[in-house]
Formats: C-alpha cells, structure tokens, sequence
C-alpha cells in the first residue's frame, strides 16, 4: 500500500490528517493518547497511539494535559513540548522560573515504543509521499534509525522534519548530508532555531543503481519525457508491461497512466495530483 503521509508526533495541531480529503491514505503517529484521540478520523487513515525511536518495547511518555496548563496559567505552546525517556528540557527550564514542580504538573505514561520500520510491516507500507517527523529533538534518531536498513521503495518521496536548537546540529548536518547522498534535493533548510524545519524531496534521476523495483503510486504524475520520446507516437506499445520495459531499458523514472496512455516520464519528482484521481504512476527504483 502506497500512502500519502505519515506524521510522526501530533499533539492534535498543525497535523496531515487534519487536512485529509476522502481518498487520503496516511498514518498519524503520537505517543499521547490525549491528543491523538482528539485527531480527526479519515476513512483511509489510521491513528496509532504509540512512541517512534530506535529501540522497541515501552517507554514513558511526558506531558502537560490541557486542563493543567489552564490551571496554572501556563502557555498553550508547552503543550507540544511532550517528550519521550525524560521530561522535555523546555518545561524543564520554563518551570524552574514559574517554581512549580515537575510533579504538579507533568503526567507520565507508558507507551509501547516501535521503530519505524516495525511501522511499515505491520501496515503493509510499500510506500510512502511524505514523511513528517515532529519529535522534539528525537527526530535525527528516528530518521537515522529508519534508513539504516530501509529499501529504496520505502524511502519517501518528501520528508519535513524538526531541525531546531533541541537536535544536536552537527547531528542534524550529518543527517542531511546522508540524505543528498542517498539522492534527496534540499527544498528548505532552517537549523539551530526555535522553529526551524528541513523538507527534503527525493530527485529520481540521481538515484544510483539498476532500477530493478516497481512502485505503484495511485494519485501521483511524473513530469517530463526522456530525450526523443513523443507522447503522440509511442515507442512502445500502450500497455503497462510494454511502457515498462521501454522505461527500464532508458533507465527512466518511471510510467504515468494519464491521458489513456501509458507514458514514460523522466521528471526529478513525484507529484500529487489534486485534480486527476485516476492518473497513477509506476516508480523505477533500484533494486533492495
């Protein structure tokens, strides 16, 4: 199954599955079952209350409830300072100037912890469009954890991801560079700040490798045709096996049915079509 998203860390604001249409297809992730409990439900996606990290069994969540946070007369924002293993070094540092204690107002609950890769399996996941992490500072363990050992179909075609003051920045920088290796282009790059964000999107043309793996992606268009290729007279028949082979043998990015024709297309990357729900597109990838 090819998903639209997976977010990872929620606190029931600013998440993908809030903005889901009918079709979406997507997996909401949040260690508080508080806040994922008060996420939308979506037809095609799926709220698990769990911890992402790189290890597996339990571990203890921390958090402030709402009512909490109103009864002191504390900020909205500490509500997404949630952290997994320890209190969250902002609510920490935010109640040592108020003089409350941390057992006035932290409440803390065990979780199951998986990894994401443990994820995928159980949710039959071939793919994924976009991957959003939001893990105060757990995020480069995360990713870091996910593409040791991840198959090319599995890398997603966009990842957003917290790279502010709480990630260790030489951490983050090694992460990033990992990435434009493995053939992601840097979209935007914000690091070391409060609110700092890195989106990444993967380029198929820089992928190295024999492109040996289909991914079937429905919903999604490649741009672009390779040299001398001419959608109006075919090189190839109009089928899915023949324009297939004709993408394998120009090492291309892959087939997008549109139009009633089966097309090979050399674009750098996946696109969502918000119009077109019947276009769909086979993703050459190399092999595991």
């Amino acid at each position: 199954m090819f998903l639209d998203f997976i977010e990872i860390g929620t606190s029931d604001f600013n998440t993908l599955i809030q903005a889901a249409g009918p079709n979406t297809r997507g997996l909401s992730i949040d260690p508080i079952s508080l806040y994922i409990d008060r996420l939308p439900n979506r037809p095609g996606c799926k709220k698990i209350n769990a911890a992402i990290s790189n290890v597996e069994g339990s571990v203890n969540v921390y958090f402030i409830p709402p009512q909490t946070l109103a009864k002191h007369k504390l900020p909205n924002w500490l509500r997404g300072c949630n952290s997994i293993g320890a209190p969250h070094p902002t609510v920490t540092k935010h109640l040592q100037k108020t003089g409350l204690a941390q057992e006035e107002v932290l409440v803390t609950q065990a979780v199951p912890c998986l990894r994401l890769q443990t994820v995928f399996k159980q949710h039959e996941v071939d793919g994924v469009f976009m991957l959003k992490v939001d893990t105060e500072g757990h995020d480069a363990v995360i990713l870091n954890d996910f593409f040791s050992d991840a198959k090319p179909e599995q890398w997603p075609h966009q990842i957003i991801f917290e790279s502010n003051k709480l990630s260790d920045s030489e951490t983050i920088h090694r992460l990033i560079s990992k990435l434009i290796l493995m053939g992601y282009d840097i979209v935007s790059c914000q690091t070391g700040g409060g609110a700092s964000d890195t989106h990444l999107r993967l380029n198929l043309n820089r992928l190295k490798g024999e492109r040996a793996t289909i991914q079937t992606a429905q919903g999604y268009y490649l741009e672009g045709y390779p040299k001398n290729y001419s959608p109006l007279n075919l090189p190839h028949e109009n089928n899915l096996d023949s324009a297939l082979k004709y993408a394998s043998q120009q090492q291309a990015a892959g087939v997008t049915f549109q139009y009633g024709r089966y097309e090979v297309r050399q674009g750098r990357y996946l696109q969502h079509s918000v119009k077109d729900l019947q276009v769909c597109s086979w993703v050459t990838l190399p092999a595991s």
